[in-house]
């Protein structure tokens, strides 16, 4: 013997279930309808990451040149002093320790610049402006 639901319900609770009386289409096209707004909710929701996202990109990138900009700065006094001791004679690296520093600094810092680009943290154009 199969019972189905109907059946089993009037057996166990002595509740009647009757189905017939329910718009099945009205209640499709309503659920539809809420489909509808619930995938426009999500849309919005993707759009307002993407933008969050653009904007968060933008945001590093301002820090990102910022912190360029600032190890620039710092290296600028170096390669002018460098500079200066180049214009008055040769530089004699094994004598002159100031020299020899000066050179360090620069190096680190270019260094650290020149990953910044290689990594793509930066854009290469503006490490190339600078």
């Amino acid at each position: 013997m199969q019972l189905n639901m109907r059946d089993w319900l009037n057996n166990s609770f002595g509740y009647e279930l009757s189905l017939n009386p329910i718009d099945w289409s009205g209640v499709s096209g309503v659920a539809d309808i809420l489909m509808v707004f619930i995938n426009i909710f999500l849309l919005a929701t993707v759009w307002h990451g993407i933008r969050n996202i653009r904007e968060t990109r933008k945001s590093r990138d301002a820090d990102m040149m910022h912190l360029v900009l600032e190890q620039m700065n710092t290296l600028k006094p170096a390669i002018r002093t460098l500079k200066e001791k180049q214009r008055h004679a040769v530089i004699d690296w094994d004598q002159d320790e100031e020299a020899c520093q000066k050179a360090h600094e620069i190096t680190v810092g270019l260094q650290r610049v020149g990953y910044l680009g290689v990594a793509g943290m930066i854009n290469k154009r503006h490490l190339i402006e600078m």
